[in-house]
């Protein structure tokens, strides 16, 4: 017999501390009631459980978000209204005046009395409904676009210009350029148009960007005009259109004797001002290189990669080395203020980050195409580039995207491919071996996504009387336009938004949103609408004084009542919306909550049974430990 090492001892507290354990385990997961405590219970089932008790806290909090949406919109529509109350009266006023059987004088001085008091108080409406200090009728929520002109409007540079040639306004006079702008409005630019929408139709944002008619015009630029082509276009939503303003000399040389001899070229100049049109359209931020906007590099690369680069990295072909490619992507030249970087760098990282959006593959125009459209639909429901670059691709997002990417083993391939499969074509997306005559072959002139509407050979034949080609300026909010360069300048413009209002997070995730937006709603921007959609008469100019201006009145009111009831029509709209954004997201959070549940909370039944059986287990050790304790003493035995 050994009494130095006690082996059954030895066991039977190996196996008691086990059950203790076992035991003290069980009595934590029935006093919290979970199964996982800890990372060690579980640790994939705790790393999948945080990450459904987010999106749970998440859908919960969207609810709270919806239904302060749904409290603000009820804000809203009150006021409204009471508002549409108070226009019922001076509708009613305006009625009455308009009867001969008033005294001007006397009669008539006190009907436009109560008329001017009402419409004050419409004015007080607008002015004061709030929700949470949030001005709701004030313009605040309208729709809104660039608070200003940018000088810098997308200008597409001279190629080459030796062989372009320079010819004088004097020698070009009296040329007929009627043809080119015909054929730019019927043709190349809807063509265009119908190419690069093609699939984004479906896009909340832009179904909403494009409802309204987009009008072109055409204007011709001489004397020092640095660029071949430059556009701006109008967000103010009486005023929706593009002007492309085209320099005659490079037109003498693509259209000559009532000929084209370069469509080709024009045809890509064209179709790269038009894209920054959409984009600028559709972007939140805006297609525009300043501060508050993309990078110059994005915002040209994006227009390069569906005109096609002919020339600024165009001597890069598939057989170059990586050396080569990496000095015309490389950080600081990406960066670096010079056209070769805008057009050529970016054309090629644009091409690159619309493959690794599309998840690679083969570098075809299919792909490209996807991938590109793809980042312009993703911009346009407000994403940011860094969050577009992030979710899509394997870059952490825009920094390291565009610091890194040019040093790649992998984009060097990629652009050794693209080169390869853009041979002598334009390398556009649309058709990477093809001229732009082709891509645009059998393509369908009539846009059904951005209607284009041309009745002026010159300039925008909706805006108002006063405007002039070349002349500087934009409308203000009435719709009337500004001559003054240093005016401020509420729409026209390259940069900023038509996305404005107010957004609801009415989900768990970035970018599970609801836009609301409520017109300004006050005297001087209700009344008469003019058939091209603005306000032609505000409730504001009308009185009831006299029989014609109570006739008038009538109109003026009849159509204020009108927009009330639009924009009321519109958020009861939005809260029905909301309100089964609601019923589905209550339901979303008790599924989540459901599916959570079963991988951390505790099975309390079956729990106390391990927990009655591993206790009956330590009391088992215990008493065997006791006894194997008691087995060394029987040596005592033998030395008595």
């Amino acid at each position: 017999m050994r009494i130095q090492n006690n082996i059954s001892a030895f066991n039977t507290h190996r196996m008691y501390s086990i059950n203790n354990a076992k035991v003290a385990r069980n009595t934590e997961k029935l006093s919290s009631g979970f199964r996982i405590n800890r990372a060690g219970d579980d640790a994939a089932g705790l790393a999948i459980s945080e990450k459904m008790r987010a999106q749970i806290r998440g859908l919960a909090q969207a609810q709270r978000n919806v239904q302060d949406g749904i409290s603000l919109i009820q804000t809203a529509e009150g006021a409204l209204a009471e508002a549409q109350n108070a226009l019922q009266r001076m509708r009613e006023l305006a009625v009455q005046s308009a009867s001969d059987t008033n005294e001007t004088s006397i009669d008539r001085a006190a009907l436009d009395a109560e008329y001017y008091q009402l419409m004050s108080e419409i004015d007080s409406i607008a002015k004061t409904t709030t929700f949470n200090n949030i001005k709701l009728l004030d313009g605040t929520l309208q729709p809104r676009s660039p608070s200003e002109v940018h000088s810098n409007s997308h200008a597409f540079p001279i190629e080459d210009y030796e062989e372009i040639g320079y010819v004088n306004w004097a020698n070009a006079g009296g040329r007929d350029f009627s043809e080119v702008i015909k054929t730019i409005a019927e043709q190349i630019a809807p063509q265009f148009i119908n190419k690069l929408t093609e699939g984004l139709a479906d896009t909340e944002e832009l179904r909403d960007i494009f409802s309204t008619p987009i009008k072109i015009g055409v204007d011709f630029s001489r004397g020092n005009y640095n660029g071949l082509a430059s556009l701006q276009w109008s967000t103010n939503p009486a005023y929706v259109g593009l002007k492309m303003t085209l320099n005659v000399d490079y037109i003498a040389q693509t259209f000559q004797n009532g000929q084209w001899t370069d469509r080709e070229n024009m045809e890509r100049v064209v179709a790269h001002e038009l894209t920054h049109a959409v984009m600028g359209f559709a972007t939140t931020v805006g297609m525009s290189s300043h501060e508050d906007g993309y990078p110059t590099w994005f915002v040209e690369g994006m227009a390069q990669a569906v005109s096609g680069d002919k020339v600024w990295s165009s001597w890069l072909s598939g057989s170059s080395s990586n050396a080569q490619i990496q000095s015309m992507l490389r950080y600081d030249k990406l960066t670096a203020d010079e056209m070769s970087s805008h057009y050529g760098s970016g054309y090629l990282a644009v091409m690159y980050m619309s493959w690794k959006v599309a998840g690679g593959g083969d570098v075809n125009e299919a792909n490209l195409q996807q991938g590109y459209k793809k980042i312009l639909g993703e911009l346009a429901m407000g994403k940011s580039l860094d969050s577009v670059i992030k979710e899509n691709t394997t870059y952490s997002g825009f920094q390291e995207f565009e610091r890194y990417m040019g040093m790649a083993d992998e984009t060097s391939d990629f652009v050794r491919a693209l080169r390869s499969a853009a041979g002598d074509g334009t390398g556009s997306i649309f058709g990477l071996d093809k001229d732009f005559d082709a891509i645009l072959e059998n393509t369908n002139a009539s846009s059904d996504f951005m209607q284009i509407d041309t009745d002026s050979a010159w300039v925008f034949n909706y805006f108002p009387e006063g405007y002039s080609p070349g002349r500087g300026g934009g409308v203000y909010e009435d719709g009337s336009w500004m001559g003054d360069t240093n005016a401020p300048n509420k729409y026209l413009g390259g940069a900023g938004s038509v996305f404005g209002g107010l957004y609801i997070q009415s989900g768990a995730n970035d970018g599970d949103y609801i836009k609301l937006t409520i017109g300004k709603m006050d005297s001087g921007s209700i009344g008469k609408k003019h058939a091209y959609g603005f306000v032609e008469k505000a409730l504001n100019a009308s009185d009831v004084k006299t029989r014609e201006s109570a006739t008038e009145a009538i109109d003026v009111t009849n159509g204020a009542i009108n927009m009330i009831s639009t924009q009321r029509a519109a958020l009861g709209a939005m809260q029905n919306r909301l309100e089964h954004k609601m019923n589905n997201l209550s339901t979303s959070e008790e599924n989540l909550a459901s599916a959570e549940s079963r991988i951390r909370d505790i099975d309390m039944a079956k729990e106390m049974t391990d927990y009655v059986k591993n206790g009956i287990l330590a009391q088992a050790a215990t008493a065997m430990l006791s006894q194997a304790n008691q087995q060394t003493g029987a040596v005592l035995s033998l030395i008595s």
